[in-house]
Order: C-alpha cells, then sequence, then structure tokens
C-alpha cells in the first residue's frame, strides 16, 4: 500500500483545495470520472443544456454578440440549440482583435488575462473566467493513462520561467514536491547530459505518469534506445502540444513498454480531447467544449473526413468563445462508440500543429514550443515564425498586426531569450513581412529547423 499516495488523497491535498477556495476541484475530477461511463444520451443532454446556456449568456451579457442575435434575429430553444448554434458565424482570432472588448461580458467577472497558444503563429489575448479553474481537467485526463490523486506524476515539459530565472518558486516547489506530487524536468533545453539527468531521475523517482510534451518525449525516447539504457516504465504517458506520428508513438511504446495517450487542447479552450489506451480515437471533453468539425464551406463533414476544428466553451463567461475557429484540422472517426466504454463524442486524428527540435551545436535539443511563448502578450504581433537555418544562425519573420509598429524594448527581449538556449553567439535576424503563408500542405508552420540530420 502506498501510505503517501492515500495521506495526500484524502488529506493533504484536499486540505490545500480548501485553502485556496477550490474544492469543487476535486467535486469536478470525481463527477468527470462517473460521468464519462453514462450514456451518451445522458452526457448529451447535459452538454445540450450546458450550450444552451453559454448561448444565452452571450445573447445577454456580450456586446458583440448581444448585436450580432439583434441583427440576425438570432432565437434559440432548449431542443434545437445545435441547430441554432449554427446561426452564429465562426468567430475568427481577426475577428476577435477588430471587436477587443465587445467580446468582453457587461458583468463584472473576476477573470485572469490569458494569451492563446502559437500553434497557428497567431496569438491573440483572451480573458478567462478565473471559476474555469474549478473545472480544470489537468488530472482527469491524467486518469486517462492511469493516474490516481495522490500518484507520483514526472512533467517532461516546457518551463521558459525556469529558463529565464532558474527557478520555479518556493510556493510551487512545496506543492510539487508534498501535495502535488510531481516532479519536473525542463524540456526546452535538453542536451546529452540533461537527458542522461532525466533518465536517472525517471528511475529513481518512478513516477505513475508522464506527462510531456511529444517531441520531447519522442527526443529522449531515440537518446535511451540509442544508449540502450533501462528506463523505468509508467503506466501511461501522456503527450501534448505537437502531432503525435504513428512511427514516433511505436518508438516511444516501444521504450516506456507502455501505452501512449495522445492529449489535445489549447490554452485558449483548456483540454479538449484525449485518446484511451486501447485506441487511438480521441474522447471529448464534452462537459468543457462543444466541438464541431466543418468543411470549407462552414457545413459539417462526413465521418472520416478532414475539417477545421471549431470550439465553443462552454464554461467561459468572461468572454465566451462561441464557434472559435482554432486553426487545427481534424476529422470524426467512422466509429461511434469505443471499446473503452467511455461514452462522448470522438475525434479520429487531429493534423495542423508541427513542432520541430531546434539543436546547438553542442547537442542541446531545444523544443520549438519554447518559441512561441515568447511570443505571448506581444500585440503588435500578426503571425510570426521562427526559423534555424544553422546552429548559429535563427531567423525571425513577424507579421505586424495592422496599425501596430514593433516594440524595440521587446524586440531586444526576443532576441536575449533566443540566444538564451541557443547561444550567445547565436546571430538572430528579425525580418518583417507584409503576409506569411501556409506551407504547401496548407498548415502554418511556427517554428522550422533546417537542420540536416
Amino acid at each position: 500500500m502506498d501510505i503517501v499516495k492515500n495521506i495526500i488523497k484524502y488529506i493533504t491535498y484536499p486540505t490545500e483545495l480548501r485553502l485556496l477556495g477550490r474544492r469543487e476541484l476535486l467535486l469536478s475530477y470525481r463527477e468527470l470520472q462517473e460521468k464519462q461511463y453514462r450514456s451518451l444520451e445522458e452526457n448529451c443532454a447535459e452538454q445540450r443544456k450546458l450550450l444552451y446556456d453559454i448561448l444565452q449568456y452571450a445573447i445577454k451579457n456580450v456586446p458583440y454578440y448581444k448585436e450580432l442575435a439583434n441583427r440576425e434575429k438570432i432565437k434559440i430553444s432548449l431542443d434545437t440549440v445545435e441547430k441554432d448554434l449554427k446561426k452564429f458565424p465562426v468567430l475568427t482570432k481577426e475577428i476577435i482583435r477588430n471587436e477587443g472588448s465587445r467580446l468582453f461580458s457587461n458583468n463584472n467577472i473576476p477573470y485572469v488575462m490569458s494569451t492563446s497558444g502559437g500553434s497557428t503563429g497567431e496569438p491573440v489575448q483572451l480573458r478567462h473566467d478565473k471559476t474555469i479553474s474549478l473545472f480544470n481537467t489537468d488530472k482527469y485526463f491524467l486518469s486517462f493513462a492511469g493516474y490516481d490523486i495522490g500518484d507520483k506524476i514526472m512533467l517532461l515539459w516546457g518551463s521558459e520561467k525556469d529558463i529565464f530565472r532558474g527557478t520555479l518558486g518556493i510556493k510551487a516547489e512545496i506543492s510539487n514536491r508534498f501535495i502535488q506530487r510531481v516532479r519536473w524536468l525542463n524540456s526546452f533545453k535538453m542536451d546529452e547530459d540533461k537527458m542522461y539527468e532525466y533518465v536517472g531521475c525517471i528511475n529513481k523517482w518512478k513516477p505513475k505518469v508522464i506527462r510531456a510534451y511529444i517531441q520531447s518525449a519522442y527526443e529522449l525516447a531515440v537518446f535511451i534506445k540509442k544508449n540502450k539504457f533501462v528506463v523505468h516504465s509508467p503506466s501511461g504517458i501522456v503527450v501534448s502540444a505537437g502531432t503525435l506520428f504513428p512511427d514516433w508513438k511505436q518508438l516511444i511504446e516501444e521504450v516506456f513498454k507502455c501505452p501512449v495517450i495522445n492529449q489535445y487542447g489549447s490554452r485558449e479552450v483548456s483540454g479538449i480531447a484525449i485518446s484511451c489506451p486501447g485506441s487511438s480515437h480521441l474522447h471529448c471533453n464534452m462537459f468543457m467544449n462543444y466541438v464541431e468539425i466543418v468543411d470549407e464551406n462552414g457545413r459539417e463533414t462526413i465521418r472520416g473526413e478532414d475539417g477545421r476544428v471549431i470550439i465553443t466553451n462552454l464554461q467561459n463567461r468572461s468572454m465566451p468563445l462561441i464557434r472559435y475557429e482554432i486553426g487545427d484540422i481534424a476529422s470524426v472517426p467512422e466509429e461511434d462508440s469505443c471499446g473503452c466504454g467511455r461514452n462522448t463524442p470522438m475525434l479520429g486524428h487531429v493534423k495542423g500543429r508541427t513542432v520541430n527540435v531546434f539543436r546547438t551545436r553542442t547537442g542541446t535539443r531545444v523544443d520549438g514550443e519554447y518559441f512561441t511563448h515568447l511570443f505571448y502578450g506581444k500585440e503588435w504581433v500578426n503571425r510570426f515564425q521562427v526559423i534555424q537555418k544553422d546552429y548559429e544562425k535563427i531567423e525571425v519573420y513577424i507579421e505586424l498586426q495592422k496599425g501596430k509598429e514593433p516594440i524595440s524594448s521587446e524586440i531586444n527581449e526576443l532576441k536575449e531569450k533566443i540566444r538564451l538556449v541557443m547561444g550567445e553567439g547565436c546571430k538572430v535576424k528579425i525580418q518583417y513581412k507584409e503576409k506569411i503563408l501556409p506551407s504547401s500542405s496548407g498548415k502554418n508552420l511556427y517554428t522550422i529547423s533546417e537542420l540536416k540530420d
């Protein structure tokens, strides 16, 4: 029996949540564990009510949607809400930038500011209702890999703050070690010495679950296999922030001897979907988001056909996102049920997010996700692309926001933080483009390494 786990599960973790005023987080976790195995009809009925509530709220309390509903004479009812939703136009990043505060609720709802993820190279500023944290699904998603509250977690994750400041902070360290039971391995800077150290940490800590950036997990698996190391096998590895290619999944599973669970989410709307050990299909986080897959004309796609991912967040009242185009491509699978017994809508696959691993001459690997974080909060940037031309040569292409000019202090900071991971001798060239175009495949590649193996 794991005594420490039981102390955390039944005493210290609930106590921490109570002191932080977040007791509902534990209740939400337990409810999600139960709800996923209810009938699909029952789950869809609850989601339908959540969808109806957020649409009604937006029409009454958000200037942009109030004016839209009046102009287009949009009426909604609980019985027809899925059809009524399609009366709303797709919400793009351009609309968010143009409408600004008109997308905020008129009610005085506590919020935090956030920046959208860099998956399309087009970050935008957003408001997040503070109560969304009570519906945080991190632990619920980890449970797909066998996690339970109190189990050990290892994060192979990017922390730009750790690189900039050299510490996670005392409070975070205490919570991670004694309550969350987490160990953190910074994936934003991985050379061979670090990866050797990380293998030792995994073997010593013996986590129940590992959570990692997809490419960082793959790079570590390649390193372990190449050096013929023996590594601890967790119950599962949850990966995100990139495309899980079949050969990558196969290699990671071969090295760690456990299933790889594919998580799909974004900073804008939190966790969207996650796969289960027995299938590559992803189960939608249906009580947080309503997901549509549509073609170029906005029509619902047939099963198995690729389409644009459109998200309506069901919980954020500070800035409701209705039919938000997240910038990814996905499909609905041919199958309408999963052998795992979970009854939720599913996605067949997700495409469109591509991150390259950058390398220094000394062998350090830098996950491309690091560079996207550098653009968070920079309102003068419309799109960006970071390209590694050589070991000491980085080119940054920036498409300026209309009517905005680059801020020299932020440009200097951008160069400094690139050199921080790529080396002081790295030449960073900033170039401004009128338009940054997608690749021939249609994907917006926001980080590219042109180094040859």
